[in-house]
């Protein structure tokens, strides 16, 4: 993964989401159960040097806010982290998201974002830089570019952008293809799974 490349003495966890949220509060309805996301996800990641799955969002109240997540995490796993030890690992349509998210402001002052490209959904081509500087403005947040990798946001926030790596699957991708009997973006192991459960059918 480019972003432990980037971070030779850091740790990744995937933190599958127990009940994730829609607009509204509403919950998503999801095709499989936690625990089966949860063997997924260690089927694609538990081998990968550095990186743990961990079932911390089934610990918490419904639905499952990233902001309610990090904070549990900072205080009952990580107490002595500071805020640049830790980070926010996400895709850059994901950014584009990010001011509507939940206490986003709160999240924003506890952790940095680490954010990789990933194509969006009207512009596969879209200026990494202008997405990154309209984020800032729409959350109302000073910024300025550090480096053409790193940004400071807000008092104290860094963004750092990982350009090497480009994930062009979204999960609602992946489901499509699976209803299309498709399998070229998943990993065998979690392809495997799914055929023996009869998920996604």
């Amino acid at each position: 993964m480019a972003a432990l490349q980037r971070f030779p003495q850091a740790h990744c966890w995937v933190l599958p989401a127990y009940a994730p949220p829609r607009a509204a509060g509403e919950l998503k309805e999801n095709v499989s159960g936690f625990e089966q996301r949860l063997e997924m996800c260690q089927l694609a990641f538990g081998h990968l040097a550095r990186v743990a799955v961990k079932d911390v969002e089934s610990k918490l109240p419904r639905p499952s806010y990233t902001r309610k997540t990090v904070s549990f995490i900072k205080t009952h796993w990580l107490p002595s982290f500071a805020r640049h030890e830790l980070g926010l690992l996400m895709g850059l349509d994901q950014l584009v998201n990010l001011p509507r998210w939940y206490e986003v402001g709160d999240l924003l002052n506890e952790i940095d974002l680490v954010v990789v490209r990933r194509p969006l959904p009207n512009s596969e081509d879209a200026d990494s830089d202008q997405v990154i500087a309209d984020c800032f403005k729409r959350l109302s947040l000073p910024y300025e570019v550090l480096s053409d990798r790193c940004y400071r946001f807000g008092t104290d926030g860094r963004l750092f952008w990982i350009p090497e790596t480009n994930v062009p699957a979204a999960s609602s991708q992946l489901r499509q293809q699976l209803t299309q009997n498709r399998h070229d973006m998943l990993d065998g192991a979690v392809e495997r799974y799914i055929s023996t459960h009869k998920l996604y059918q």
